[in-house]
């Protein structure tokens, strides 16, 4: 059965070799026997070879025993090895300093066999349950560093007296950092240390029953701040007495950020005007915002939850949507389009849909609301057609104007003129002039209202190179009796040709201003003509000296049917407002000022240079 005892390694020290030889040949029937012959390799020995026990001689002539245990017992490393110190010394204040160091035991020599054997055996029991207190508790240690959680065990004054790796990592402190520290004035924030404070001494008191679960931060080695979920115990001694507490804290720090951003982003859902709903891969509804259930005439999204989406629609409707678009979404990921959608109420009405598939089979659909835009569009539509219609209207009532109107107005003027010529009785030659200017009037009246009507009706006109300055001469030419009647003279430096990207109908806008320049430029005065160079464009002016046009009726001219009333001068108000929209189809600009030398009107328009003509 001895061979079934396990063997331990005992070191004896001892400068006499032979006092070595001796304590060897007592022990090696059942230990294992290491040596050293001096302090120094004592020590060397004690460090390396671990043994389970050490012999050790007090007088020494390098190190004496008492330096040589000193030294032992404050490592960690052989703290726990058991020293029996062998001397020849007997008096009281060698064995108080032996204590003092840290001896385990004392033999004296000459060594007795029997009470070595004794003193050895019994010191390695101890050291045996020693060892396996020591496994037990490091097996514990290795229990609490592998835990995902943080372990912390404090005293009744809030000292830290364990805490496990996790833990250390959690706060960035290192075990030894910790160890002693008090927890709270230490690891928790200022504003917190109150009601940390608090709960550990109601544990400490009994004033918390059983398990205690709290969630507070702890400051970590950065300054910052981590939060913490614990499940707090007090810790009882065999009497049940509290000698402390128990902690087990579960870091949720990104955990809380996660579901304050899942929060906010609920928020904004639910907060959203949009109809938002997420389906799963049984395309049931299993997350509805407000928006989405009030677009559908539903009170609370808790009538549409775990219900599927097909209850939305109309059956004609659904079977359009998956034999036309569900394809698009599986081949892509994602449609987008207009459908109706049948409220609870069963009404219809028009939706905009978003639908984007996710990988786990679920579908995110956003919905909005676009009746009104419908109804908008259908308006529109509608307003199209009327304007067709009154567009085809008016181009009617023009043809009409243009043949039935014109031709009986032209021959009434013609037979009128005839009168004149054989009539001699002057009161008949007198109405015959009413009657011959009416006409007149009448026919010019038409031809501007259709010129005009035709414009309006022009989107884009087609460009081609023209000189303006044949066009002012042609006009000066064709208002040449008009000139000469009104006494006028006309003023124009002839210094082009002056080439112009526009369409031959620009000649209308110069004759026009310059009838206009006719009808109201005082008699024997003058009308200055001049083209100015404006880097692309031509500028054209026209300047009279009459009576000249008031700052109200400037903003006003242009527009259809605005005539100026000044003096006895008639006319129709359609002129001005055909030069505009001429000008306006040219992409130039149009404007009237005062004359800048004296009274009366200064009249412009801008048309572009030809792609030919330097700048």
């Amino acid at each position: 059965m001895d061979n079934l005892k396990p063997r331990f390694t005992v070191l004896v020290v001892d400068d006499e070799p032979v006092n070595v030889e001796l304590l060897e040949a007592y022990l090696h029937s059942e230990h294992d026997v290491i040596t050293a012959f001096n302090g120094f390799e004592a020590i060397d020995n004690a460090h390396n070879k671990k043994p389970d026990l050490i012999l050790l001689d007090i007088m020494m002539p390098d190190i004496n025993g008492f330096e040589v245990c000193k030294i032992l017992k404050s490592s960690k490393d052989t703290a726990h090895i058991p020293i029996i110190m062998v001397t020849a010394l007997s008096n009281r204040d060698e064995r108080a300093r032996a204590i003092e160091v840290g001896t385990d035991d004392f033999l004296s020599k000459p060594v007795d066999r029997l009470t070595l054997k004794t003193r050895v055996n019994s010191l390695l029991r101890l050291k045996s349950l020693q060892d396996e207190i020591l496994r037990e508790r490091d097996q514990a240690q290795n229990y609490l560093d592998v835990a995902g959680v943080m372990f912390l065990v404090l005293d009744n004054e809030k000292h830290v007296k364990l805490i496990n790796k996790k833990g250390c990592q959690i706060i960035g402190y290192t075990e030894e950092e910790v160890i002693g520290k008090n927890w709270v004035n230490h690891f928790i924030p200022a504003y917190l240390r109150d009601e940390v404070d608090k709960l550990h001494s109601d544990l400490i008191t009994s004033s918390v029953s059983g398990n205690n679960l709290v969630e507070n931060s702890c400051l970590t080695s950065m300054g910052t701040e981590r939060i913490i979920r614990w499940n707090n115990v007090a810790l009882r001694d065999t009497d049940g007495n509290v000698i402390g507490t128990l902690s087990s804290g579960e870091d949720i720090t990104e955990a809380k950020k996660a579901e304050l951003l899942i929060n906010i982003q609920k928020i904004a859902m639910d907060a959203a005007t949009d109809g938002l709903s997420i389906l799963n891969e049984r395309s049931e509804m299993v997350y509805i915002n407000e928006a989405h259930a009030r677009m559908y005439g539903y009170d609370s999204p808790s009538e549409l939850l775990g219900k599927t989406w097909d209850i939305l629609y109309d059956p004609v409707d659904l079977e359009i949507f998956k034999t036309r678009y569900m394809p698009e979404l599986l081949q892509k990921g994602k449609w987008t389009g207009e459908n109706r959608g049948r409220k609870k109420d069963g009404t219809f009405f028009f939706q905009e849909v978003s639908l984007t598939g996710l990988d786990n089979g679920r579908n995110v659909c956003i919905v909005r609301d676009i009746t009104s835009r419908k109804e908008a569009e259908n308006r529109l539509q509608e307003y199209a057609r009327n304007l067709k219609r009154s567009n085809e209207l008016k181009d009617l009532f023009i043809d009409i104007m243009s043949h039935d109107i014109l031709n009986p107005a032209g021959v009434a003027r013609g037979f009128t003129e005839i009168l004149q010529c054989i009539e001699t009785d002057k009161a008949k030659l007198h109405k015959l002039s009413i009657v011959e200017k009416s006409i007149s009037k009448i026919l010019d009246t038409i031809t501007s209202a259709a010129n005009l009507a035709r414009l309006e009706s022009v989107e884009e006109v087609e460009f081609i190179e023209l000189d303006l300055n044949s066009m002012i001469l042609e006009a000066i030419d064709a208002y040449k009796y008009e000139i000469l009647a009104s006494g006028l003279q006309i003023e124009y430096q002839e210094s082009g040709p002056y080439y112009a990207r526009a369409n031959p109908m620009i000649s209308g806008v110069i004759t026009n201003l310059l009838s206009n320049a006719l009808k109201y430029g005082s008699k024997g005065g003058k009308i200055l003509i001049r083209v100015e160079d404006f880097n692309k464009e031509w500028k054209v002016i026209l300047t009279d000296f009459g009576d000249g046009i008031s700052d109200t009726d400037k903003n006003s001219v242009f527009q259809r049917f605005k005539r100026l009333n000044v003096g006895d001068i008639q006319g129709h108000g359609l002129g001005l407002a055909i030069v505009k929209r001429t000008v306006d189809l040219h992409g130039g600009r149009v404007g009237v000022e005062d004359n800048p030398d004296a009274t009366g009107t200064q009249f412009w328009f801008t048309v572009k240079k030809s792609l030919a003509d330097p700048v």
